[in-house]
C-alpha cells in the first residue's frame, strides 16, 4: 500500500460516511476512491485482509481494462479491414498478428508501465482511454448514431472523474470525433451532444470543487504539479512560501525551527492531512513560466520516454524489421496520416505530460495507442514469402514479450509462496495494545513519503511531525529539547509518537519497540508529559544553583 493508496482509501471512506467536507478534494479524483470505498463497505474485510481486497479490486479493474482493450482492438481490426481492398497488392497486418501483438502490448502496458501493485487510478484511466478510442474508431467507421455520441460523452466524463488530466484531453477527443465524421453539418450536433453529456457527468464535481475553493476549477493537481516540477516549489515538503512562488494562504504550521516541527491537526481530514489534500496547504502558490525549469523538465520527460521505449525495444525492433521488409517509406507516411484517430489524442496527452511530469503509469495507454498507430500504418506484400517473414517477426516479438510476462509471473508466484510479515498491520495492532483508539491523533518523527497505512488501519490521524531532515537533531539533542518536542506534540492532541527511524542503541526511557517491525512508539499522557516537564525544570534549577 503506497501513500497515494492511503489517500484514496480515506477519500472513499469519507464519501460513504457522508463526510462531504473531507470527501470533496481538488487534488485526488473521486472515481477510484468510490470503487475502493464501495468494495470495502460491501465486503467489510478485517484490517489484516483489507490490502488483499484492495489488490483484488485492482485485478478486477485489470480485467475490465482488458474488455475495453478488446473493444478497441476489434474496432481497429474492423476499420483496417474496411479500408483495404482485396485487390490491393499490399495489406495491413493480418488479424492473427493484431491479436497476438495486441495482447502482448496490453500485458506489457498494464504490468510494466501501469503496474497492478500500485493503488492508483491509472489502470482505470487506460481502460477509459481504450473505450474512448474504440468509440472514435466506430465513429470513423460510419457508426454516427446519437447513442454512440452519448456514450462517447459518458466515457469522457468518467475519464475526468478518474483523473483530472483527462478534462483538457476530453476536448481533444471531441475535436477528433468532429473530424472522424467527415461531414461538418452531420457531425456538429452530435459532437455538441457528446460535449453536453460530458459536462453533465463532470459538472457536479466541477461545481463542488469550485464552491469549495471559491473559484472556478476542475482540479488543482496540474497547477500544483507545474509549480513543483517547473517553478521550484519543494515537492513532498511543507511549503512556507520559499522563493518567488506566491504567498501561502494556510500553510502547514511550522512550530519549531530545530528540529523542524510541523503541525497540521486541522482543518483537513485524512490519515496524513498534508498528502490527503495538498491543494489546501498549497493554496496561494502561483505557478509561473520559468525557461530554465521548463527546459529541465522537458529533458527529464525525454529521458522518461526513452526509458519507456527501451523497455519495449522488442516492439521497436519488430516494427523496423517489418518496415525494412518492404521499404515503402512514402506509403508509410501517407498511412500514418490516415491513422490520426490513434496518434492524435495520444500525442496530445504525451506532449501535455511532457510539460510537467512523465511517469510510465501516466502515459501507458497513450503509448500503446502510438504503437497501434505505427503498426496500423504498415502495408505488407501479400506474397507468400513476405507472409512467412511477417509470421517470423511477429512470433519473435510475441515470444520475447511473453517471456518477460512469464518471468514476472514466476517471480510473483515465488513471492506469494513465501509471504512476508504484514508489518503495517502489526504496527496498527501494537498501537491498539498500548491504548490508542479510533479517532486518536499521533505524531511522527522522521516522516518521509512512505505509506502510513498502519495509521489508516489503526484508524488514527497524524497531527504533527518532525521532518526527516530533523531526525538526527532530535535524537542527538539533550533531554530538554526532546522533552520540548514531546510536549509540543501533546499540546496538539497527539496520544503517541511513532517513528521508523531507529533511536540510539540504548532505547531512551518511555520508548518501546512495536513488535518486530522496526517501528518505535512513545505514549503521551498528561502525567508523563508533566513529569518530563518537571524533570526539565529541575535540571534548570540545578544549573542555576
Amino acid at each position: 500500500m503506497d501513500v497515494d493508496g492511503v489517500s484514496y482509501l480515506d477519500m472513499g471512506q469519507a464519501y460513504f460516511q457522508g463526510n462531504w467536507k473531507v470527501a470533496v478534494n481538488a487534488y485526488w479524483s473521486p472515481l477510484y476512491s468510490w470503487i475502493l470505498g464501495l468494495t470495502l463497505r460491501a465486503f467489510q474485510p478485517s484490517s489484516y485482509w483489507q490490502s488483499t481486497v484492495v489488490h483484488l479490486v485492482n485485478f478486477a479493474v485489470f480485467l475490465i481494462a482488458l474488455l475495453c482493450f478488446e473493444f478497441f482492438l476489434r474496432a481497429l481490426i474492423r476499420f483496417l479491414r474496411r479500408t483495404q481492398s482485396p485487390d490491393d497488392s499490399y495489406a495491413p497486418l493480418p488479424d492473427w498478428a493484431w491479436w497476438a501483438l495486441g495482447y502482448v502490448l496490453f500485458l506489457g502496458s498494464s504490468l510494466y508501465l501501469v503496474s497492478l501493485s500500485l493503488v492508483t487510478p491509472d489502470l482505470c484511466v487506460t481502460a477509459l482511454v481504450y473505450l474512448a478510442v474504440g468509440i472514435l474508431l466506430r465513429i470513423r467507421d460510419g457508426k454516427t448514431s446519437w447513442m454512440t455520441f452519448t456514450l462517447f460523452g459518458v466515457v469522457l466524463g468518467f475519464g475526468y472523474l478518474a483523473k483530472s488530466a483527462m478534462f483538457p484531453l476530453a476536448f481533444v477527443f471531441l475535436g477528433a470525433s468532429l473530424l472522424a465524421v467527415g461531414k461538418f453539418r452531420l457531425a456538429s450536433p452530435r459532437v455538441l451532444l457528446s460535449a453536453v453529456v460530458f459536462l453533465l457527468v463532470s459538472g457536479p464535481l466541477i461545481l463542488a470543487l469550485s464552491l469549495a475553493k471559491g473559484r472556478l476549477t476542475f482540479g488543482d493537481t496540474g497547477r500544483i504539479a507545474y509549480a513543483e516540477m517547473v517553478t521550484g516549489v519543494t515537492r513532498y515538503g511543507h511549503w512556507q512560501g520559499e522563493g518567488n512562488t506566491g504567498t501561502p494562504k494556510h500553510p502547514v504550521r511550522k512550530i519549531l525551527e530545530s528540529p523542524p516541527l510541523y503541525e497540521f491537526a486541522t482543518p483537513v481530514g485524512g490519515t496524513y492531512p498534508p498528502w490527503y489534500d495538498a491543494s489546501y496547504w498549497l493554496e496561494g502558490v502561483v505557478p509561473h513560466f520559468d525557461l530554465r525549469g521548463q527546459l529541465r523538465v522537458l529533458g527529464d520527460s525525454l529521458r522518461a520516454y526513452f526509458q519507456i521505449l527501451s523497455q519495449q525495444r522488442e516492439l521497436a525492433v519488430g516494427f523496423l524489421a517489418l518496415l525494412l521488409l518492404e521499404r515503402r517509406w512514402r506509403a508509410l507516411g501517407k498511412e500514418l496520416m490516415n491513422q490520426w484517430h490513434l496518434w492524435l489524442p495520444a500525442a496530445a496527452a504525451c506532449a501535455m505530460f511532457a510539460l510537467v511530469l512523465v511517469e510510465p503509469r501516466y502515459v501507458a495507454g497513450f503509448v500503446l495507442l502510438l504503437w497501434a498507430g505505427a503498426f496500423s500504418a504498415l502495408r505488407l506484400s501479400r506474397a507468400e514469402t513476405s507472409e512467412r517473414f511477417v509470421q517470423s517477426i511477429v512470433l519473435a516479438v510475441v515470444l520475447v514479450m511473453g517471456a518477460k510476462v512469464v518471468r514476472t509471473l514466476g517471480s510473483d508466484l515465488a513471492g506469494a509462496m513465501r509471504p512476508g510479515a504484514h508489518v503495517q498491520w502489526q504496527v496498527a495492532e501494537d498501537l491498539r495494545q498500548i491504548g490508542l483508539r479510533p479517532g486518536d491523533r499521533v505524531a511522527l518523527i522522521g516522516h518521509t513519503t512512505a505509506a502510513d497505512y498502519w495509521a489508516y488501519l489503526a484508524e488514527v490521524s497524524i497531527a504533527a511531525e518532525v521532518g526527516s531532515e530533523g531526525v538526527n537533531t532530535f535524537w542527538s539533542a539533550g533531554p530538554e529539547l526532546q522533552s520540548r518536542v514531546l510536549q509540543t506534540f501533546y499540546k496538539f492532541g497527539a496520544k503517541a509518537v511513532v517513528t521508523s527511524t531507529a533511536p540510539p542503541p540504548a532505547l531512551p526511557p518511555g520508548w518501546r519497540k512495536l513488535g518486530d517491525t522496526g517501528f518505535f512508539a512513545y505514549t503521551l499522557c498528561g502525567a508523563r508529559v508533566a513529569a518530563s516537564h518537571a524533570g526539565e525544570e529541575s535540571r534548570g534549577e540545578t544549573r542555576l544553583r
